[in-house]
């Protein structure tokens, strides 16, 4: 399926270019957490820059913050009612990864939106390259479900990641993080392990925010 224009060019600007295998780590049926919790806007999910492993704010990857984007309550981010987005970066104006986190009205459309597109929407154009399920070697983590992929350019044989990206429910939240970024042209890879130590943090700081 073809991503929605309007998200896909959003997440492709402010991404500049731009993060498997199915794991559950247990199951909910409620929206948030505990009953009668209130709504969280989508912008609470995405973690800050000390919520983040050594493995990428050592790289400098997270050195600067590129963008933080929400989005008024509305249907036309795939159906959900709130959207968040915050890319990170060596430098400015060159983002290296970014997290975007969705809310959705009930659990059940949360789910179909996790369903149709698994490795989320960055990617899922095929011009950007092909997606490989990854298999997941972290900590176990809080989400309902997730997927992680390894992007490979269609323009370079070779072994690496040109990126890599993460798709999670948790109820009636959905986030995503991709990491992608180019030197001189050339992909510069963040290896399994590393992407493995955002992937927890994140789904970490999501499972203290949503109190699961």
């Amino acid at each position: 399926m073809r991503p929605n224009a309007t998200l896909t060019a959003l997440v492709v600007a402010v991404l500049a270019g731009l993060p498997g295998a199915c794991g559950v780590a247990r199951s909910r049926t409620d929206g948030t957490g505990p009953a009668g919790r209130p709504d969280l806007p989508a912008a609470t999910l995405l973690a800050g820059r000390s919520d983040l492993p050594a493995a990428v704010t050592s790289t400098g990857y997270a050195a600067v913050q590129n963008k933080d984007v929400t989005v008024p309550p509305g249907p036309d981010f795939f159906g959900a009612d709130d959207f968040a987005l915050r890319t990170w970066g060596r430098v400015p104006k060159v983002p290296a990864f970014g997290q975007i986190a969705l809310r959705y009205s009930t659990v059940a459309a949360a789910a179909r939106e996790y369903d149709l597109a698994p490795y989320g929407r960055t990617y899922s154009d095929p011009d950007m390259g092909r997606l490989t399920p990854e298999p997941y070697a972290g900590p176990p983590l809080r989400a309902d479900a997730f997927k992680l992929a390894c992007l490979r350019s269609p323009l370079e044989l070779r072994r690496g990641c040109s990126g890599w990206t993460f798709r999670a429910r948790y109820g009636r939240y959905l986030v995503e993080a991709n990491f992608s970024l180019q030197t001189g042209g050339s992909p510069v890879e963040l290896d399994a392990q590393a992407f493995d130590a955002m992937v927890s943090s994140i789904d970490a700081h999501v499972g203290d925010v949503l109190h699961r």
